[in-house]
């Protein structure tokens, strides 16, 4: 049921048959960590990718790119610019109408950002330890920023 409403929505929105694409390449949503700042996901029912990037030398701040790579409908010319838009700080994601009904679900999303950022200012503990599995990309990251800049401890697991 949930693949053929998407399956319904994809085409419908594009212009684009997506009647022979499997169940899972429509509904699954597997999210890749390209190093050091690229989160593509794979699948043609979410074809987002997220794209992190500093915000001057702000370490409080920094600047979120969000890519949707819908297949385009065959009267779009390959390589033709799509247009960009900006959202202002504190802007909801919900008033860019291009993103759909992802909007809601980013503005859910960046709700967490601040109290995310105020967790690891707390000075609550000296160190942070990520949980063994549902961070252990964050894990990972980290890891290898240590060898990047030659820090000792390449341990993902903290100290």
């Amino acid at each position: 049921v949930a693949a053929f409403a998407l399956r319904t929505m994809l085409t419908g929105g594009t212009g684009v048959d997506h009647s022979a694409f499997s169940v899972s390449e429509i509904v699954d949503a597997v999210n890749y960590f390209v190093f050091p700042n690229l989160m593509p996901w794979a699948g043609y029912g979410s074809p987002i990718v997220y794209r992190l990037r500093p915000f001057g030398n702000d370490p409080d701040k920094a600047i979120l790119d969000v890519y949707l790579l819908y297949v385009a409908p065959s009267e779009v010319a390959p390589g033709e610019p799509v247009a960009t838009r900006y959202l202002k700080p504190g802007e909801s994601w919900t008033s860019a109408p291009e993103l759909g009904g992802l909007g809601a679900i980013f503005d859910q999303d960046e709700q967490n950002f601040g109290l995310i950022q105020r967790g690891l200012k707390s000075g609550g503990a000296p160190f942070i330890r990520p949980s063994a599995y549902l961070e252990s990309r964050i894990r990972h990251l980290h890891a290898t920023l240590d060898r990047y800049v030659g820090h000792s401890n390449t341990n993902p697991a903290g100290p």
